[in-house]
C-alpha cells in the first residue's frame, strides 16, 4: 500500500492513527511525506516541535523512516527503493520523508502571497526540481522528442500545462 501526503498532515489524528496502526500490525505500507515547510497557510514550525515532523514517529518500533532530498531525483529514488525493500521484508511500514519546496499556493483557496514574501517565492521557484529532472532524463538516454511526447501526454491527461514547463 502507498500513501502520499504533506508534512503538516502528520499533525492530524487520522494520520497518526494510520501510521500507528500500520506499525502495530507490521503492515506493508509506504508513507511518502513531502515536507515543503508549510501547511495550507501555516509554517510547519507552528505545528510541530520537531524540525522534521517524521521525528515524531521515531519511537515506533517497526516503522523505518528514510529521509531524502525531494528535489534530487536520484536521492528520492534511493529512498523509495529502500522503503520498498524494507516493507517487502514483512517487518512493517516505512516512511519516505522528502524535503522539497512549495512553488505555488497550496490550493485555490490559499493565497501564499499573503504570508510568503516575493523573495521566498522566487527562491522556491528557483529550486523547482522539474528542470533538473528534465536534464537528468536527457542525460540518461531520453531524447528531446521522447521527453516532449511525455510532456504533451501529461498535459493532455491533466488538462493543464505546468507553468514554465513543457515544450509542445
Amino acid at each position: 500500500m502507498f500513501c502520499s501526503q504533506g508534512e503538516s498532515s502528520l499533525s492530524e489524528g487520522y494520520c497518526f492513527e494510520s501510521i500507528n496502526g500500520a506499525d502495530r500490525e507490521q503492515l506493508p505500507v509506504v508513507f511518502v511525506v513531502q515536507d515543503n515547510g508549510y501547511g495550507i497557510s501555516v509554517p510547519k514550525r507552528d505545528q510541530s516541535a520537531n524540525e522534521h515532523i517524521c521525528d515524531n514517529f521515531s519511537g515506533f518500533p517497526n516503522l523505518r523512516i528514510i529521509k531524502c532530498n525531494g528535489l534530487d531525483f536520484p536521492d528520492s529514488m534511493r529512498a523509495v527503493e529502500e522503503a520498498l525493500a524494507y516493507v517487502r521484508t514483512g517487518k512493517g511500514p516505512s516512511m519516505v520523508y522528502a524535503t522539497c519546496v512549495r512553488i505555488g499556493s497550496h490550493s485555490n483557496s490559499d493565497r501564499h502571497e499573503l504570508y510568503r514574501d516575493e523573495a521566498e517565492r522566487a527562491e522556491a521557484k528557483a529550486k523547482d526540481p522539474l528542470p533538473r529532472f528534465r536534464e537528468y532524463c536527457l542525460d540518461h538516454g531520453l531524447s528531446e522528442d521522447e521527453l516532449q511526447a511525455i510532456e504533451i501526454d501529461n498535459q493532455a491527461r491533466t488538462g493543464r500545462p505546468r507553468e514554465g514547463h513543457g515544450r509542445p
